[in-house]
């Protein structure tokens, strides 16, 4: 579904990332584990981007991604959710999502509808103030809202960085059903501290440190010998380094 040879990106004269070959095939959930500082973040960024620095090249579904064009018809099956919610604080839940899926309807088909998104919008405990100011929501409930902004158009692959932060039992409940779900007919990342919550869900286990993938675990194999080989993997790079 998605290839990057020879991944690398820059921060001025600083390479965050070393040239990382990857590969994601459909209906796989991938936690993406390391240290802060690693380059979890700037590894979904750079796949946001249409700028490939060095000789990286990106595959989606067996094409290159080379031209603007390319690129923009890729992202029409992305969605990503950083550490920030990404919705409008002065319109309501229901107005953010209206409006995102009215710059969808163009270029995309089979949204949901608005029967569907109210059940989403009750599933993750945001019914009764559906119509209030997200202004107005804690940061657990602007988190959730944030959650519904990044799945309302059905995208193909879903990009999450710490998605659970700030969020509730009912709404890391939710999210772990409905990536269980989402994963039949697409594929998500997970930048996660905290890979037990996505157990039950992920089939592979990445590694980043310093720019590298150190692993790359497949879910029959990542048990607590591996975890155990993978901090010598991290403490032999910072002793090599």
């Amino acid at each position: 579904m998605l290839r990057l040879i020879e991944y690398s990106r820059y921060y001025g004269y600083k390479k965050v990332l070393d040239n990382i070959d990857f590969e994601l095939h459909r209906n796989q959930i991938v936690c993406l584990l390391g240290p802060n500082g690693a380059g979890k973040t700037t590894f979904l960024e750079g796949i946001l981007s249409h700028n490939r620095q060095g000789r990286t090249k990106f595959y989606y579904h067996s094409k290159e991604i080379q031209t603007l064009k390319d690129h923009y018809d890729f992202l029409k099956n992305v969605s990503y959710l950083g550490h920030e919610p990404g919705i409008f604080l002065d319109l309501t839940l229901i107005e953010n999502l209206d409006y995102l899926l009215e710059l969808y309807k163009p270029v995309k088909e089979n949204l949901y509808t608005k029967e569907e998104i109210l059940d989403l919008i009750y599933q993750i405990g945001l019914y009764e103030r559906r119509n209030d100011l997200v202004r107005n929501y804690s940061r657990g409930m602007k988190q959730r809202a944030g959650l519904l902004r990044s799945i309302i158009t059905k995208p193909e692959l879903l990009l999450l960085d710490e998605p659970i932060t700030g969020l509730d039992i009912q709404g890391k409940e939710f999210l772990v059903q409905f990536l269980e779900s989402f994963k039949k007919n697409a594929s998500c990342i997970i930048v996660t501290h905290d890979e037990e919550i996505f157990s039950s869900i992920a089939d592979r286990y990445v590694y980043l440190f310093q720019g590298k993938i150190i692993a790359d675990v497949c879910k029959e194999k990542y048990n607590q010998t591996s975890k155990r080989k993978i901090q010598e993997l991290i403490q032999q790079y910072s002793f090599d380094r």
